[in-house]
């Protein structure tokens, strides 16, 4: 999908919507951000149906695919590219400088882009891994395969400039369906029947040693859990400003800054729960924009919204952290 295909109507909707909150949040852009939703649940007590904006859990559902069709497609590498070795330097820029047999090849291992998927949520990989699988299938073919693994998940699409906001739902779905897939992944693992790019996916959400400051692994209660032999398998979603989103947008939620989580956790002696937790937070509409084949639109890369998100995601993020360690505590009955 191009920026031209998208209908001047919804163009003048989400634009609307925006300069109204504009106007609101420059009167009040030192204020505290406001929650709008949020929601817990666990896959054998979930009555959470709300389609939310899903961030990096969605990969979950993106990585197993691949695992899956792997075990027919018979490769085992893809090039790299610039924005891939980039990326991955952002991100995790010591693990790159100690494996140069990964990171100074023309090729990856499949095996690293799962460990960084997985771990990291480096987008260009994930990019990369989606087209491999469009070539093989197409695009139609691959977003109904999501759509079987997770019901009402819709693929995101990118477009030119990385600007998805011109879709209806990109990324959208219910955040019960990604964590009833990683407690049956994890369950398949605790008993030898996963294939060996599945094992691979699981292993990397084990224990997770990168903390993003909101994460149930690396709370005080996640650690003490581990260091009595339990094992945490958790999917990470963070978005600092979706803007892009017009399905979000039309029910007059214009910029979100999204926090969300799913957390399997296998006993010592085999007991398995599996919770997740999200957080939709309205946010000020970014002042700077930009114009993209005629279309002006927030810019969510701009210096002054990214000062704005730096100093506010810490107390999002512990906030998010103390309530969903509290929530998890109370259903394990620590």
């Amino acid at each position: 999908m191009s920026n031209n295909d998208v209908s001047p109507d919804v163009v003048n909707r989400i634009m609307s919507l925006w300069r109204q909150n504009a106007t609101i949040w420059q009167l009040n852009m030192f204020s505290f951000p406001r929650t709008i939703n949020k929601g817990f649940g666990t896959t054998e007590n979930s009555t959470e149906e709300e389609l939310i904006f899903l961030a990096s859990v969605s990969k979950i559902v993106i990585l197993l695919e691949l695992a899956h069709a792997l075990e027919i497609m018979g490769i085992q590498e893809i090039p790299m590219t610039y924005n891939m070795l980039q990326e991955a330097k952002e991100r995790d820029g010591k693990w790159v400088r100690a494996h140069p047999e990964l990171y100074a090849q023309a090729a990856i291992p499949l095996t690293e882009v799962f460990r960084a998927v997985a771990t990291t949520s480096n987008n260009s990989f994930t990019r990369e891994v989606k087209e491999l699988r469009m070539k093989h299938i197409g695009q139609e073919a691959l977003a109904d395969n999501y759509r079987a693994m997770a019901p009402g998940y819709e693929m995101l699409e990118t477009t030119e400039g990385n600007r998805h906001w011109v879709q209806s739902g990109p990324n959208t779905g219910y955040i019960s369906k990604m964590a009833n897939l990683l407690e049956l992944l994890v369950l398949r693992y605790q008993h030898d029947t996963v294939s060996e790019y599945e094992a691979i996916l699981v292993e990397c959400l084990m224990n997770n040693p990168y903390d993003f400051g909101f994460c149930f692994t690396h709370s005080e209660l996640g650690q003490s859990l581990i260091r009595k032999g339990y094992r945490i398998f958790e999917k990470t979603g963070y978005y600092p400003g979706v803007t892009w989103v017009s399905a979000l947008a039309e029910q007059d939620y214009p910029v979100l800054l999204v926090l969300a989580t799913v957390v399997t956790i296998l006993s010592p002696e085999g007991e398995v729960k599996t919770f997740w937790m999200y957080h939709n937070i309205e946010v000020p509409v970014p002042w700077e924009t930009i114009v993209e084949n005629g279309i002006t639109f927030p810019n969510e890369e701009g210096k002054w919204y990214k000062r704005y998100i730096s100093r506010i995601i810490g107390k999002l993020r512990r906030n998010f952290r103390k309530e969903i360690t509290r929530k998890v505590s109370k259903a394990l009955n620590l």
